[in-house]
């Protein structure tokens, strides 16, 4: 695939948020089976095998060639464009990714590597809306009042039409616009969506991004990124009183 100018795999390290994709993708079959909730309640710690060999992911990718040469200082915002032109062949990465293409005529989505073909969902900032507090009641509920009109009320229709995306309300069919790839990624949530590993891990270190950056430029291993993301994680639950 080099040969022919496609590289297998690209990684973005010039954004280091995007590498915790890759790692949390790699453990979708271990979340799961439980493994966040193990986590919680300590019988189960990222000093283990799954989530050790997740952190190892994109090194061993990088160790085969699979991946762009510079794997270190690319970015996220380039991605779309290599990947509708062929220079990618696939990009570890959620689906909202589905949003930035300008043709995705020959993009797909598929769950990778879930071998049990679950796929993890987890709600963000994307998707959240806030309110200013103003002091004036009226103006406050009529805010509220146009927001539960868009996302629960008779708007979602015309919202999820203007967007192409796919309806998550039982009884509200896809708008017809929506994309063969957005469809793909909707389908696959249906058949097998569980809350993500950050949805349901009590504690959230902000470490991991960077722990996982320093793994794929070799300062860190990946048995060293567990036990320092663990420590991470022991120390947010001893802060918090439990």
């Amino acid at each position: 695939m080099k040969a022919a100018g496609v590289t297998p795999f690209g990684i973005t390290g010039g954004d280091s948020w995007t590498g915790q994709i890759g790692f949390i993708s790699a453990v979708t079959d271990t979340v799961a089976d439980g493994g966040a909730e193990a986590v919680n309640d300590g019988t189960a710690s990222f000093t283990d095998a799954p989530f050790v060999e997740a952190a190892a992911v994109n090194p061993e990718r990088v160790s085969k060639q699979w991946v762009n040469d510079d794997y270190l200082t690319a970015l996220y915002a380039d991605v779309p464009q290599k990947l509708q032109d062929g220079n990618f062949a696939m990009y570890p990465m959620a689906s909202w990714l589905s949003a930035s293409f300008t043709d995705a005529s020959n993009i797909g989505f598929f769950t990778y590597p879930s071998s049990s073909g679950k796929v993890q969902w987890q709600s963000s900032n994307n998707a959240s809306v806030q309110l200013p507090k103003t002091g004036d009641s009226a103006k406050e509920a009529a805010a509220r009042d146009f927001v539960n009109y868009l996302t629960v009320g008779d708007g979602y229709k015309a919202l999820i039409a203007a967007s192409g995306e796919p309806s998550i309300i039982e009884g509200v069919d896809d708008p017809a616009a929506i994309t063969p790839l957005a469809k793909a990624a909707a389908d696959a949530f249906a058949a097998g969506g569980v809350a993500s590993l950050d949805q349901q891990l009590l504690y959230s270190p902000s470490e991991r991004a960077t722990l996982l950056g320093s793994v794929l430029a070799g300062t860190l291993t990946p048995k060293e990124f567990g036990a320092q993301y663990q420590d991470a994680f022991d120390k947010l639950k001893a802060l918090q009183g439990n």
